[in-house]
């Protein structure tokens, strides 16, 4: 079987990547590593064992790019959308430009499925231009695509095979029975929704993140740039004839200048954000909207038409049965990211509060009529604390019974109405556990924030195990 691991500039993924390609080689498993950019290449190579294969995209459109419109069956413009939006402030992506991002990558792709035939295609779930095209070729060659993600259990990993979830999480919800569930699996599942309600335990990426926020940003980048200086020395010089084809590199050239500019707004509007922020008031009766951070994949690519959450916020809020109030809680880590006009904006719709992150959540939810979500997590808290949960985007968690997925907002207000008219019978326990157990059978043991200098305690032998058994099983028959 082959393996191709695509690398991007993802961070936190590739020193786990880099060891699970090491363990598919001791097994017996041949290799191959596509890195989407020079940048990735110098500072992600090291990862990787010496003697896999390797084929530079940049070096290869160099080479082999030719700049004509051709249509590719199945692709559309929403597989650019996430880079997109994470690179217009960096690149030139009028029409022109934007067409020959989307031809290079499908011209590659097209070289490497018909040349290198890979078998198994492994990185994140899709979340931009290079993996959601990776993932279209996976589909039309029926070969298998394999997404790696931080699992909302610690120290859990998930596993996608499609864009957001796996169809292995409903598939084992709904045979899974009462009778074959042994009361030490109920109390493991009973004390998880306990501790992850409460945020007695947080996923290992929650962890991650706090540690990053509570170090210095402007440490991280001095330290970072430092080791970075004889690589954008070396780009500078070769710059004008490799940008076009290295999209990637040149919008990190690009946000490096402004690093320094960005750090400080940041830290002006956390201070300023404050102001905007209230709490809960016990005699308000009002469905909960969480913000969410934005640019990430659980928006772009899990809920592409509703990522404008100004927008979704007040065709929500209008959606209300009256005189309902929409809370909109913020998210503690895009606290210093949004400008003041973004708060001016929500707050000036008539019957929405803004209310402080530091607020808990289950309080929250549990003093609510209900929560509309895109993709949050904390729409899964408000499905296991039983509240009405209504969601806008696709996410893993949506076969829960306790949630119901909405299309448009005029369906979100009929749904909510009904439900007000006639509450709907709140989940029970035993829905929960066996969400739960669907969930935890469908994950793999270890972690990808791996620190450096640091033990791994990975598994990557059993890690092989479960993602042939579990995701390969029918190519290795």
């Amino acid at each position: 079987m082959k393996w191709c691991f695509l690398v991007n500039d993802a961070d936190i993924i590739m020193d786990f990547l880099g060891r699970f390609c090491q363990e598919v080689i001791n097994q017996g498993d041949e290799c191959l590593v596509v890195f989407n950019s020079s940048l990735v290449e110098y500072t992600k190579r090291r990862y990787f064992p010496e003697q896999v294969k390797t084929i530079s995209r940049t070096d290869w459109l160099k080479e082999n790019f030719k700049p004509q419109l051709r249509t590719a069956e199945g692709i559309s413009w929403r597989d650019f959308f996430a880079s997109y939006e994470r690179k217009k402030e960096f690149l030139d992506l009028d029409y022109r430009h934007s067409v020959d991002l989307v031809e290079q990558h499908i011209q590659f792709f097209e070289y490497l499925f018909s040349s290198q035939k890979p078998d198994v295609v492994v990185n994140e779930p899709p979340a931009n231009v290079f993996t959601e095209i990776a993932f279209h070729f996976c589909q039309t060659h029926k070969k298998q695509y394999i997404g790696f993600i931080d699992s909302r259990m610690h120290n859990r990993i998930d596993v996608f095979d499609q864009e957001y979830t796996t169809p292995l999480y409903e598939k084992t919800f709904i045979s899974l029975r009462d009778a074959v569930i042994s009361s030490k699996e109920k109390a493991f599942a009973v004390n998880f929704i306990s501790d992850f309600v409460s945020h007695k335990k947080l996923p290992t990426n929650i962890y991650y993140q706090m540690d990053v926020m509570r170090s210095s940003a402007l440490t991280r980048y001095l330290h970072r740039e430092g080791k970075m200086m004889p690589f954008w020395l070396t780009y500078a010089k070769r710059r004008k004839a490799t940008k076009d084809f290295d999209y990637e590199t040149e919008t990190k050239f690009q946000y490096r200048l402004r690093h320094p500019w960005v750090a400080l707004k940041r830290n002006v509007q956390t201070r300023t954000a404050k102001k905007y922020f209230r709490f809960m008031d016990p005699q308000d009766e009002f469905f909960l909207f969480p913000l969410q951070f934005y640019p990430e994949a659980s928006m772009l690519v899990w809920a592409t038409y509703f990522c404008n959450q100004v927008e979704v916020i007040k065709n929500i809020a209008f959606a209300l049965p009256f005189p309902y109030k929409l809370y909109v809680k913020e998210h503690p880590m895009a606290v210093g990211i949004r400008p003041p006009h973004f708060y001016d904006e929500i707050g000036s719709i008539p019957n929405v509060v803004l209310i402080d992150p530091t607020e808990k959540t289950d309080h929250l939810i549990k003093n609510s009529k209900g929560v509309v979500a895109l993709t949050s997590t904390l729409a899964l808290e408000s499905a296991l604390i039983g509240k009405p949960t209504y969601l806008l985007g696709n996410v893993f968690y949506e076969y829960h019974p306790g949630c119901t997925k909405v299309s448009s907002i005029d369906e979100l207000r009929q749904k909510i109405q009904k439900d007000l008219l006639k509450p709907k019978k709140p989940t029970d326990e035993k829905d929960n556990v066996r969400f739960i157990l669907s969930y935890f059978k469908n994950t793999v043991p270890g972690s990808m924030y791996l620190e450096e200098g640091k033990p791994d305690s990975n598994d990557y032998a059993a890690i092989y195990k479960d993602i042939k058994n579990k995701f390969l099983s029918k190519m290795y028959a």
